[in-house]
């Protein structure tokens, strides 16, 4: 098996991705190395070799984890043996320009992957279930200890593993009896399912605690059952994992398709997903068939924001605008003059459309106006420099025209191009009376003033901003 990331960032090379640490999970190391297998760590990405000499046994292996869970009456027979492989940043400004939400912590959440929804698309077998990485594949992460609130419906909270089998089962309420002789953390959910719901002859509890420490790292499935068997409310995807180093990313790779087993319960078998291991219970045919996978992220797009600041600061610009050289369409509003937080003076423009991010950008502007003793308008900057992917800002529409209005200068009145800008974020007409009190009162207090939201109430950030400095 191997696993490629791609990311459309680094248009420069090729689209491969540096920017990960992959680190097998403890039980996938330890499986590795009782099967024969080498796991080989690559800049953009990283392998699974196996030794040829070795290849029944790892074929027979997995036919025995089959036949095994069937003699355990877990279910028919199915085989999920799989490599779990950990994915930690070592750039700390990925985030910035890689189009997932920007207030992603993965402290709390995490990417989730597997080759279960592995498909083929243009040729590559892509990992991702969508066509780029999206909010949808994140999982909240667990620690070791899970505390659960339960309400008195509840009879015990079960744990699920991707196959579907239970893992870890806790009871609400422990028979009074047991306790003077087992520790509550010990009692299974067998041994207390002769508790009925409010039985004085039980204990109960308000809070559970899951010790997920004893089980392998990965994607689990946290259900409340309540006295009649049935979930009491919808069940809680979840992942546990490392807390060191701090991944964004888990990968499952399961050998074979699950779904395909030793005897089928119909003829028809549902399959789904990508594997390596092919037929493995028709042993006539059963082979390798190398599995090459690509999890492939999108580059985030923001509004770039210039400003043109004037050096010395006594000089004053007219007739500025940005014209774009570049294939893509791209018109700018502005410029208003404005006061940046250190108090100089300069001209800002805003991108009317989010702008990619690239590690080589494809945009190219031309910066003209006239300053000084030109007569007539010219170039000032022949090629202007393009956002940095080290500084990303994200407002809500309301922070964005909060900011554009306490920045505008109290000597200049706006002209018709500012006017463009300010009608772009905060929707409100120069010289129309909601627009002159709004701009009065930020000129006349010091407190930071806020447009209100139709709701009346402060808005998350929707837009993402970056920010150039040009000293002309």
């Amino acid at each position: 098996m191997q696993v490629s990331i791609r990311h459309r960032y680094y248009n420069k090379e090729g689209f491969e991705c540096p920017d990960f640490l992959f680190l097998p999970t403890p039980a996938a190391t330890e499986l590795m190395t009782s099967l024969g297998l080498l796991f080989k760590n690559e800049s953009t990405g990283f392998s699974v070799l196996y030794d040829v000499n070795r290849r029944e046994g790892l074929f027979e292996y997995l036919r025995r984890q089959g036949r095994l869970r069937r003699l355990e009456g877990i279910d028919d027979g199915q085989v999920w043996t799989r490599l779990s492989v950990v994915l930690a940043l070592n750039n700390a400004c990925f985030v910035n320009f890689t189009d997932i939400p920007i207030s992603v912590d993965p402290v709390k959440d995490n990417f989730y992957f597997s080759n279960q929804q592995a498909h083929e698309r243009e040729g590559r077998t892509i990992l991702n279930p969508g066509r780029r990485v999206s909010a949808r594949e994140l999982l909240p992460v667990v620690l070791a200890q899970v505390p659960v609130p339960v309400t008195r419906e509840v009879r015990e909270v079960q744990v699920r593993a991707i196959s579907g089998e239970e893992v870890l089962c806790k009871p609400r309420c422990v028979p009074a009896g047991l306790l003077g002789t087992i520790e509550a953390a010990q009692i299974t959910c067998a041994e207390a399912r002769e508790c009925g719901q409010d039985d004085p002859r039980c204990v109960c509890a308000s809070k559970l605690y899951l010790d997920f420490s004893r089980l392998p790292e990965d994607k689990y499935t946290i259900q409340e059952i309540g006295y009649n068997g049935e979930p009491v409310n919808d069940p809680i995807e979840v992942l546990y994992t490392t807390a060191r180093p701090v991944p964004l990313c888990f990968i499952d790779l399961l050998f074979t398709d699950p779904a395909v087993t030793e005897r089928p319960a119909s003829r028809k078998q549902k399959k789904r997903g990508i594997y390596p291991i092919v037929d493995l219970w028709d042993e006539a045919k059963t082979r390798v068939a190398p599995a090459h996978y690509f999890l492939e992220f999108e580059n985030r797009s923001t509004r770039w924001n210039y400003y043109i600041v004037p050096q010395p600061q006594i000089e004053t610009f007219e007739d500025l605008s940005i014209e774009n050289r570049s294939l893509l369409p791209v018109s700018f509003s502005g410029p208003c003059r404005v006061r940046l937080a250190n108090g100089a003076k300069a001209y800002r423009f805003m991108s009317d459309e989010p702008l990619p991010l690239q590690q080589q950008s494809d945009l190219d502007f031309r910066l003209w106006g006239r300053h000084g003793g030109m007569t007539h308008k010219g170039v000032l900057i022949e090629r202007m420099p393009v956002a940095s992917a080290d500084q990303v800002i994200p407002l809500s529409d309301e922070a964005a025209c909060r900011d554009l209005l306490a920045s505008l200068c109290p000597d200049v009145e706006p002209g018709e191009k500012c006017c463009d800008l300010i009608r772009r974020l905060c929707r409100l007409d120069c010289g129309k009376a909601d627009f002159n009190k709004s701009l009065e009162r930020i000129r006349s207090s010091k407190m930071e003033y806020r447009i209100e939201a139709p709701s009346r109430r402060q808005r998350l950030p929707n837009n993402n901003y970056s920010d150039t400095y040009v000293y002309v």
